[in-house]
């Protein structure tokens, strides 16, 4: 696991079966009205340690030291679109800085609450290929996110400690 018991617990302590505070993310990532009584609810709960392991999670970093496949990049899906589709490379990289400078983006918003200057429904008038590539690739990106947080602070069961254990005992028989 790529996060530290820490990290796992206070995503436990934040978004565990708090459906409400998770959309309010994947709003202001999707610049998406949000009730201002969930913004100030939203804004409460964003403290530095929080959004610490929401740009952990938005905006992997290369780590060395992380387990065994637990390596991440958004970098990643570009790698595989080189090897399925040589003649779009060029749209691809274009696609993927654009996803990253809108992703930091939506951090700052959430952490400050500012508002950024790419705007996600300027990209839906689809004029050309890379800005309907873009939407769909900010969206899914999100909804993907999104997904990770609820996924990981939803996790029951056994300490990371528990787990080794386990697997020493099953690997002993």
């Amino acid at each position: 696991m790529r996060f530290s018991n820490k990290e796992l617990e206070l995503l436990k302590n934040t978004f565990a079966e708090n459906n409400d505070i998770l959309k309010s993310v994947r709003k202001i990532m999707l610049q998406l009205p949000i009730a201002e009584d969930k913004e100030i609810v939203l804004r409460n709960v964003m403290t530095a340690d929080v959004m610490a392991i929401i740009r952990k999670i938005f905006m992997p970093e290369l780590d060395g030291d992380a387990p065994l496949h637990q390596v991440s990049s958004i970098w990643f899906k570009t790698a595989n679109d080189i090897r399925n589709n040589q003649k779009d490379i060029e749209y691809e990289i274009d696609i993927t800085r654009r996803l990253i400078e809108y992703i930091k983006q939506q951090l700052d918003v959430l952490k400050e609450g500012s508002e950024g200057k790419l705007k996600l429904e300027s990209l839906e008038v689809f004029e050309n290929k890379e800005d309907l590539l873009l939407w769909n690739d900010i969206i899914h990106f999100v909804e993907g996110q999104i997904n990770q947080i609820k996924v990981l602070a939803g996790q029951k069961g056994e300490t990371p400690e528990e787990t080794i254990a386990r697997l020493k005992k099953d690997s002993s028989k």
